[in-house]
């Protein structure tokens, strides 16, 4: 919960029971009490905003109010109520309180990670027109692949700037993410209404931090019918220690994508587990080539023949990229494909493409939930009675093996589930309930992943730290190396 909202919560329980069981209270006291609450009140409206898991409370402290200011200005020892009725009265005021707590912590306006490196971090988004492709979502056959990409960055901030909200503040663009995700976890829209107040740690359009040396790239690829705006705290903390992160939202593979010109795209992509290795490699194409296709505008963008304020700030010869789940097997793709690329980290992705034989020599790191260890075991030992899966799986293992003799690493999170390698186990603890993420705390499971990503990047493109990636650590008990 937000200051002010413990605050009102307090206020509002106290002046319950200075309405109902306060003998002789001074009428000065009661006006004094009645003001101080609405001013909370007042101060939470206009400094935080409203939040529906706080109506009840909103209402009670009105009615309360209301009530003590009146019986200060009667100067009445009591209401003349029923002992049984104010007891009732406080019973039901007291679930109503509770109610109101309860979901406002499960449903809190959560903080991103505080950074952790020595910059801080500007962003801002922009969208880029493939020419030469043909969007293949959309029935107008003359429609040009346009994607979005959002950039986080080390910054020189001014103290008058503030930080940007995680989600669009114009309310159409807010309530196509609010209509994705809400399907997407299966709760009724409204309910996310207070993402609104959500904030990253960024500064739009900051100025770029001077640089002797230019920063090293990291590209961010969001999972299938999800966004980019689930990664934004791993895109910060790379940016805060010295990287410059493009995160690009795959348009018709996400729950929605807001471009800058007001237009809003949805999910069209025709995928599930059923299809996923007969339609997943064309899908993987097209991601890939929106990769690919970034990768080259940044290198206009880089040397000023777009305008941009990351000019000259990004080493384009050191590139990384990671991605999570089908953008995770995005990520390990390009780097077998795109001699740019450096290294790639896979959180958490079942690879589309399972040619053993097309591996580039170089390094991948691939992140594991806490089933990884089951379903080797159950391979190992034949249990997978599905032939064609088994298959699939033992070819997975393989090239995951391959890897590690290319200096790459493969690490388990214990008590993570699929989602715990996104910003996703950041929304509410209530999500593990729903099956959605692990038994792992959100911010542990974030400081976890980024710790490791951050050390993998570092050793592979910036020839520093590699300590995690020697084997088990104490600092990190939850990680296992396979």
């Amino acid at each position: 919960m937000r200051l002010y909202e413990i605050l009102l919560a307090f206020s509002c329980f106290a002046l319950l029971i200075s309405t109902l069981f306060t003998h002789k209270l001074p009428r000065l006291t009661g006006i004094v009490a009645s003001t101080i609450s609405m001013s909370i009140l007042t101060l939470h409206l206009w400094q935080e905003g409203y939040r529906w898991q706080m109506f009840g409370v909103y209402n009670l402290t009105i009615v309360v109010t209301g009530s003590l200011c009146w019986k200060s200005i009667r100067s009445s020892s009591t209401f003349n109520l029923w002992k049984s009725v104010r007891y009732t009265l406080f019973g039901l005021s007291c679930v109503v309180i509770t109610l109101t707590v309860l979901l406002s912590s499960c449903l809190p306006v959560f903080q991103l990670p505080k950074l952790e490196g020595p910059y801080q971090v500007g962003t801002f988004a922009m969208s880029l027109t493939d020419e030469g492709r043909e969007e293949i979502y959309t029935e107008n056959g003359g429609d040009k692949r346009k994607i979005l990409v959002q950039f986080w960055y080390p910054a020189q901030v001014d103290n008058v700037q503030k930080t940007v909200p995680v989600f669009p503040e114009d309310p159409k663009m807010l309530a196509s993410y609010k209509k994705g995700l809400s399907s997407f976890i299966r709760l009724p829209e409204p309910i996310f209404d207070y993402w609104k107040y959500i904030r990253s740690n960024a500064y739009e359009e900051a100025a770029v931090q001077p640089t002797s040396v230019p920063y090293p790239l990291i590209i961010i690829n969001h999972g299938m019918g999800t966004t980019r705006l689930l990664h934004v705290s791993q895109a910060e903390q790379m940016a805060s220690h010295g990287y410059i992160v493009a995160s690009i939202d795959h348009p018709y593979s996400t729950v929605a994508t807001a471009f800058p010109d007001g237009t809003n795209t949805d999910y069209r992509t025709t995928f599930n587990m059923d299809n996923f290795y007969t339609v997943g490699k064309s899908i993987g194409t097209v991601w890939t080539e929106d990769v690919n296709f970034v990768i080259r505008q940044l290198d206009g963008l880089n040397t000023g023949h777009m305008p941009s304020p990351l000019t000259g700030a990004i080493n384009m010869d050191k590139i990384g990229v990671m991605g999570h789940s089908f953008g995770g097997a995005t990520a390990f793709n390009v780097l077998n494909t795109n001699p740019r690329v450096k290294a790639a980290v896979n959180m958490d992705g079942s690879l589309y493409e399972l040619d053993i034989n097309r591996l580039a020599d170089k390094p991948a790191l691939f992140l594991k939930a806490d089933k990884f260890t089951e379903m080797k075991e159950q391979q190992r030992k034949g249990l997978i009675t599905d032939t064609k899966m088994s298959s699939i799986i033992a070819q997975e293992l393989a090239i995951m093996e391959k890897v590690k003799q290319h200096g790459g690493s493969i690490i388990q999170l214990e008590g993570a589930k699929h989602y715990n390698f996104t910003d996703l186990q950041l929304y509410s603890n209530l999500l593990q309930y729903a099956g959605i993420t692990g038994t792992i705390d959100g911010y542990r499971g974030a400081s976890v992943v980024n710790h490791y990503v951050l050390d993998f990047f570092n050793k592979n493109l910036k020839g520093t730290g590699g300590a995690l990636m020697k084997g088990a650590s104490s600092e990190y008990p939850e990680v296992t190396f396979h």
